[in-house]
């Protein structure tokens, strides 16, 4: 068996069941096979960054992992705002790449594609011989398991073509961690004690939290604390439903999510950074208590101190943590008008509308579309200026199809992106709102979409 048959038969046992490429001679092998022989429907991106971006799109909205390939050199050169991107929201994204063969540093498609993959993905795994192969697999898939962004996978082109001396041994190609992550018994009696003396303690649940599955654990600790529900940007939608839910807290969101996140005296952080996009800089953390839950240790108090730090799965350690109130009898220390004050709340205050010269304030637009999206939309946001009107206007109910993709600053990410959640949600509709300048930049995928015939229909804000 040839290594690139290896490497399709392993993808294949992941689960693999799209994978999103631009066609070069380095990987011309790898995508024949996975195509014709284990019949791997495969996306032809018009560009190596739109490739990535539709892998980091289906991989956000299905909640499981996202399959691009390029060639070698400019092949992956492209892909690096891309995988920036995926890298700054973890994405579960693996790039297989050619590389130039290890003894033609002549090659004029030479780079140190190793430094480059560091510098964008953050993580990759080298295949130097064909004996490496199965180490960088397992490597790949652990990191991948982790949630911990998006791994480049480097295979130069000699090694791809070379037969292995010996079967595989079997690897774990889950990318869902389990079993769950178990916070310390101690850790979760200070979250505890901490959360039922507050007087108005927040839950504020971020994309950890969706990925976790938390949404019905984080709602139970709500009731029983009586405390509001937030979300980062990246948590958007989720328990959009609660009677308690503020919605997004930041400059994203319609402004109660930040006042009430400001008068709290207690913050339960749930699989979220706490950004300074989240938290005005940090200065509404400044005299709270804080406990932060994540699975990943290098994640809590990255940013800002925190007087409780819990490693541990954001759905399993709120369960815990709310059997250890309930079994207190604790009660919330909120206003008991605070359901009544969320349900009233009117909506962030905009100036007024500004139709002249026959042109419609986007605004309207943006209502009107508000209106007009079914409860399961799935939307996918560009960046610019017009992008945080747009994700104050448009309303999420489902934090898994809620893509914003302006995380690193790119402009013309989201085409790609929705392009690749149109994959992960086959047959339904998918909106992507852009900048003029984002769809411009972006175009070359927009052939894609009408090649593929996908129910996309693209906002294009000018």
């Amino acid at each position: 068996m040839k290594v690139y048959e290896a490497v399709a038969d392993t993808l294949v046992s992941a689960g693999m069941r799209q994978v999103f490429a631009v066609m070069g001679h380095g990987n011309i092998d790898l995508l024949g096979h996975l195509t014709s022989k284990r019949h791997v429907p495969a996306v032809h991106a018009r560009h190596e960054q739109g490739a990535v971006a539709m892998a980091d799109g289906y991989a956000r909205v299905s909640g499981g992992l996202g399959v691009a390939m390029v060639t070698q050199g400019p092949g992956l050169s492209n892909t690096a705002t891309a995988l920036l991107t995926a890298a700054k929201v973890h994405s579960r994204v693996l790039l297989v790449c050619a590389d130039t063969p290890g003894d033609d540093p002549d090659n004029s498609q030479y780079m140190d594609q190793v430094a480059f993959s560091r510098a964008t993905a953050g993580a990759f795994e080298h295949v130097a011989s064909p004996e490496r192969l199965g180490s960088a697999l397992a490597a790949a898939f652990g990191h991948l398991r982790l949630g911990r962004g998006p791994v480049v996978l480097n295979i130069p082109t000699d090694v791809l073509s070379a037969e292995l001396s010996a079967p595989l041994r079997e690897i774990d190609t889950s990318v869902v961690q389990s079993p769950p992550l178990n916070p310390s018994p101690a850790a979760v009696e200070r979250a505890a004690t901490l959360l039922g003396a507050s007087a108005q303690p927040v839950i504020l649940a971020g994309r950890g939290a969706v990925d976790a599955n938390a949404g019905a654990a984080l709602g139970a600790l709500s009731d029983t604390l009586n405390a509001p529900f937030l979300t980062s940007l990246l948590g958007g939608g989720l328990n959009s439903g609660h009677p308690l839910s503020g919605g997004t807290a930041g400059p994203f969101g319609k402004g109660l999510g930040s006042a009430l996140l400001a008068e709290a005296d207690c913050v339960y952080a749930a699989g979220v950074s706490l950004s300074p996009w989240t938290t005005s800089g940090g200065r509404v953390l400044a005299a709270k208590n804080v406990i932060q839950v994540d699975s990943h240790p290098e994640q809590i108090a990255i940013r800002y101190p925190v007087t409780v730090p819990v490693i541990g799965d954001a759905a399993l350690t709120t369960e815990l943590i709310t059997d250890a109130l309930r079994a207190r009898g604790a009660s919330g220390g909120w206003d008991e008008s605070l359901r009544e004050r969320i349900a009233a709340y009117p909506g962030r205050e905009y100036p007024p509308f500004d139709d002249r010269d026959g042109q419609i304030d986007p605004r309207r637009i943006l209502l009107a579309l508000n209106d007009a999206l079914p409860r399961s939309r799935a939307v996918v946001t560009d960046t610019g200026s017009f992008v945080h009107f747009t994700l104050q206007l448009i309303d999420s109910f489902d934090a898994r199809r809620l893509a914003p993709t302006n995380n690193f600053g790119a402009v013309g990410q989201a085409l790609g992106t929705g392009i690749g959640a149109c994959f992960a949600i086959p047959g339904e509709p998918v909106t992507v709102i852009c900048g003029d300048g984002g769809f411009m930049m972006s175009l070359n995928e927009f052939h894609t979409a009408v090649r593929y015939r996908l129910p996309l229909q693209v906002i294009v804000m000018n």
